[in-house]
């Protein structure tokens, strides 16, 4: 399918340069591309492509009447929609007809809009008068008599409703209403907005959507986005979710229905005839590096893959890159070289781009703050990011910033802010941090149709209508508090606590209504009282410098006052007691005081988002993160026997946490040198140096063993068994493809970087005591307690071996050791329920069928076989601590399975009976692992320069 959209582009290139015939060959082709989309989008070739997306009759919906979208005539119009529920329709992703229109309207974007409406509702009554001339009985006849009463502006709605549904889907995927669809659904979103299809795919729909509010009635776009998003019923208060929805997901996609409106007025990619010139180009290079390396330093690798093929592929995208980024040469021979972005170019980064995630977004805007906190001195949670809207000059979407001043907008921005006040009554379990984020999104809208407005206060009345300024100053609508304007609501909202950190930003835009409409301003805020000084005053300019600096000088003073009086008090107070006899003081606990012992630190081990559900890991739900154990020849043993690796031992420098890189390569791999004599062109001779090939290390010279490499990732142990689970049904049902894992091996990789696994490594112990750095003082010395110590500890009862006959073995001491060590260092829920584990006769199998006999009996027609004795120490019920204790013991005994089945070596492997059973054997293989990967790091960090007291 990129294929095919990629095509879709490369046919289209041939209309780039309209100006040749003057567009007459570019119009025809757009007006026949839109009729062949508009006949396709209303059904008519259903029986065609029986296979596509389109399985129902085309139906319109009438919307209730909106309180702010009020005629010129006084009449409140009712919008005519497309009928569909996108929870329950056939859609598709991808739609080549609608992106080859989407193209030839870029190609055409120089024409004027009126033009540019004309040939498309042109087009659209021809496809009108096709869908006439059906015949009843025809392959293709119209049954729905709907269909035909349609107008050309109701037919473009349906053509341009295909690339809505698909924008409203990816919101509910977003809001983690698709998950028990599978990772397949999940992963055709990724591919749709990768770095690889959004310039021929996403951004085609949103193009497309940005055409409809310029071609068509914009209120009547903004009301079928709006049904499309559900968000309708908000508009009459109502905001229980409907079937399909929780509290938590409404909000979800009531935010990104305000953040397609968001990226719909600021997103001006490819919507000027000047976006194909030279420097238009440059900046558009700039701005895609800046938005990829705002976040961290990335080597020439991954800034490709996060970059489009289009500016890849660009003459100037080198020299733009060694502009905007510095470069960072490689460290060691496993680092690579990496490009930062430099601070002065952080303004091009835009937080509310289209390609940016929700978490992308707030780190992006974060890292602005920061940024300008220190160039302006002020404090960051002062900074107010403001959208930098490139002007549309001419062209077909000079207009586009015309829906933004529609009455149906204000009051669309006036119910989102409404819900934002009444969140806690409307919907409780919503904490007010999440609606706090969702109030920082229609801010960013409000503060970005404040700037688009350019109309002006001396305007006539009925101009006044199209102006959002004017809309968010003079509108009002009934709600619990009164009747308020936009801005009456923006004074609720500072005043409120939970939205404190709203209060820069809602301050921002009042300055903007003001500097736009003084007059307005002034009267319709007379009456209204912000947490903040007041903005409108004569001063051409706010200094908010001054202000913070007036106020700091004035709580000095206060301070300064209380402090005087208070030690006046205190010297009244001596003076009045000066004869009484206190006493001799024990100032012991003075001096205790002084000598107090530092504060100790504790070091978590690590934890973090499960990558698949999304939720914070803690000791509620198992977690670990993956592993691949293989075995290696990481570790080389010296042949004594062998001259030449005898002398490279002596040449090792007596230190290895220094830098090598003059070193390298080192010692017999680096006597590849020769010195060769040749006769130049002029017949003289000429010493040259050649580089041979190196000896190699002999592979009997090694030492086999295991080692464990990770990525990281964290994930729940029960989200690890439905990913695992998918993996495997992917397997039996793709028995064609090449698959990157071996089930066989017990393998997998990991769902956020693909790194290849086969161990899941449960992270189950507490936090350990972080040492402080001081100089060791032990009680005795290194050569006294292997001579004392050592041997009294191995001298012990309780050392002695466990691996002999049943009858002999003394396993009591063991077991109480490993009793007391799990209740130490496990955490809590596991640590209480540690006598499951030894309850039966210590198999694993055993205790697991202890722990799930304990499970809740299913009522009805499930009754139990048998009811549970009176004396079980465990309750009828199953609590988490054994839920965990139960995946913990699966964790084992899946990684026995993997070290047995990837011919780990152990001293068990010969033992026919430990393998055959659920024993959790192969723990000296366990330990084995630990030891070699610690060599491994070790190998890896020979020769890097360290830091003075690091490791």
């Amino acid at each position: 399918m990129r294929e095919i959209n990629r095509l879709c582009r490369q046919f289209c290139e041939a209309f780039r340069d309209p100006e040749i015939d003057g567009g007459v060959n570019l119009l025809r082709a757009i007006a026949t591309t839109t009729t062949t989309a508009v006949l396709h989008s209303t059904g008519l070739e259903r029986q065609r492509f029986d296979q596509a997306e389109i399985k129902e009759d085309l139906r319109f919906k009438t919307l209730p009447p909106f309180d702010f979208d009020v005629a010129p005539s006084g009449q409140v119009p009712c919008y005519r929609v497309v009928e569909f529920v996108v929870e329950r329709g056939s859609i598709s992703f991808h739609h080549a007809i609608h992106y080859t229109l989407s193209w030839l309207i870029e190609c055409g974007r120089n024409i004027s809009s009126e033009k540019m409406r004309i040939t498309m509702f042109t087009a659209a009554n021809q496809a009108r008068g096709r869908i006439h001339t059906i015949q009843p009985g025809m392959a293709n006849s119209v049954n729905d008599a709907v269909l035909v009463g349609l107008g050309p502006e109701d037919l473009l709605l349906v053509m341009f409703d295909y690339p809505l549904r698909v924008c409203a889907w990816l919101a509910q995927m977003k809001a983690g209403m698709w998950v028990r669809n599978g990772l397949s659904l999940r992963h055709q979103m990724s591919q749709y907005r990768g770095v690889s299809s959004r310039d021929f795919a996403y951004y085609r729909d949103i193009f497309l959507l940005q055409t409809a509010l310029v071609v068509c009635n914009p209120s009547r776009v903004l009301a079928s986005i709006a049904h499309r998003f559900g968000m309708v019923e908000w508009m009459a208060r109502n905001y229980m979710p409907r079937a399909g929805y929780e509290d938590s997901q409404l909000v979800d996609v009531a935010e990104e229905f305000v953040h397609l409106l968001v990226i719909l007025l600021t997103d001006r990619t490819s919507l000027t005839a000047i976006d194909d010139s030279t420097h238009l180009t440059h900046e558009n290079i700039k701005r895609d590096i800046a938005h990829v390396l705002c976040f961290k330093p990335l080597s020439f690798s991954d800034l490709s893959t996060r970059l489009s093929d289009k500016l890849l592929d660009s003459d100037m995208f080198q020299d733009v890159l060694e502009e905007v980024a510095n470069f960072r040469p490689p460290e060691g021979l496993s680092d690579s070289g990496t490009f930062e972005l430099k601070p002065e170019h952080l303004d091009l980064v835009d937080p509310y781009s289209a390609h940016y995630t929700k978490n992308q977004r707030d780190e992006a805007e974060n890292i602005y703050k920061e940024w300008m906190a220190k160039k302006t001195g002020k404090n960051a949670s002062d900074i107010v990011f403001e959208p930098k809207l490139r002007p549309i000059t001419s062209g077909m979407f000079s207009d586009l910033p015309r829906f933004a001043g529609t009455g149906l907008f204000a009051q669309i921005v006036h119910q989102c802010l409404e819900y934002v006040i009444s969140s806690k009554e409307c919907t409780p379990s919503i904490p007010p941090t999440r609606v706090e984020t969702f109030l920082q999104v229609i801010l960013h809208l409000i503060l970005a149709a404040v700037l688009e407005d350019n109309s002006e206060e001396n305007d006539m009345v009925e101009e006044h209508s199209n102006s959002f300024n004017w809309n968010a100053l003079s509108k009002t609508r009934e709600i619990k508090a009164g009747r308020l304007t936009i801005v009456g609501l923006l004074e609720k909202i500072s005043i409120t606590t939970d939205f404190s950190a709203s209060g820069p930003k809602i301050r921002h835009i009042l300055k903007r209504l003001w500097q736009k409409r003084p007059r307005t301003y002034s009267s319709a805020t007379a009456s209204l009282r912000f947490p903040f000084d007041r903005i409108d005053t004569n001063s051409p300019a706010i200094d908010l410098d001054n202000d913070k600096e007036t106020k700091k000088k004035q709580a000095l003073e206060r301070q300064a006052k209380v402090m005087a009086q208070f030690q006046a008090q205190q010297q009244q107070f001596l003076s009045q007691s000066g004869n009484i006899d206190w006493g001799e003081e024990d100032f012991s606990d003075m001096e205790s005081d002084t000598d107090a012992a530092p504060e100790k630190k504790m070091w978590k081990y690590p934890s973090g988002t499960c990558i698949l559900c999304q939720e914070e890991t803690n000791d509620s739900r198992l977690y670990g993160t993956f592993a691949l154990v293989q075995d290696s020849t990481i570790l080389r043993q010296t042949d004594i026997r062998d001259s030449e690796r005898i002398r490279e031992v002596l040449k090792t420098p007596s230190s290895l946490d220094r830098s090598a890189e003059e070193l390298r390569p080192f010692g017999v791999s680096g006597e590849n040198r020769t010195t060769i004599k040749r006769l130049d062109s002029s017949g003289g001779e000429v010493t040259s140096e050649k580089v041979g090939l190196s000896k190699g290390f002999n592979a009997k010279s090694t030492l086999r063993g295991p080692v464990t490499t990770g990525c990281g990732h964290i994930m729940h142990y029960s989200c690890f068994e439905q990913y695992n689970g998918a993996t495997q049904r992917r397997h039996t049902q793709q028995i064609a493809r090449q698959h990157p894992e071996n089930t066989a091996f017990k393998e997998f990789v990991c769902p956020l970087c693909k790194a290849l696994g086969n161990t899941f490594l449960p992270i189950t112990w507490k936090g350990k005591e972080e040492s402080p750095l001081v100089p060791l003082s032990p009680s005795e010395s290194f050569d006294q307690w292997i001579d004392t110590g050592l041997k009294q500890s191995l001298s012990q009862q309780q050392n002695i071996a466990v691996l002999m006959d049943k009858e002999k073995s003394h396993s009591q001491p063991y077991t109480d050791i490993f009793m007391d060590y799990l209740s130490k260092n496990l955490v809590l829920p596991l640590s209480t329920k540690i006598d499951q584990l030894t309850a039966s006769s210590g198999s694993a199998s055993a205790a697991i069928q202890q722990i799930t006999s304990a499970q809740m009996p299913m009522p009805g027609i499930f009754p139990p076989s048998e009811d549970p004795s009176p004396s079980s120490p465990l309750q009828q019920t199953s609590s988490p601590s054994d839920s965990s204790m139960l995946e913990l013991l699966q964790i084992y005994q899946r990684m026995k399975k993997t070290l047995k089945t990837n011919n780990v070596g152990s001293a068990f492997n010969n033992n026919t009976e430990a393998n055959s059973s659920d024993e959790l054997v192969h723990t000296d293989s366990l330990i084995r692992s630990f030891g070699f990967s610690i060599a491994a790091v070790e190998i890896a960090q020979r020769g890097i320069e360290s830091e003075h007291g690091s490791t």
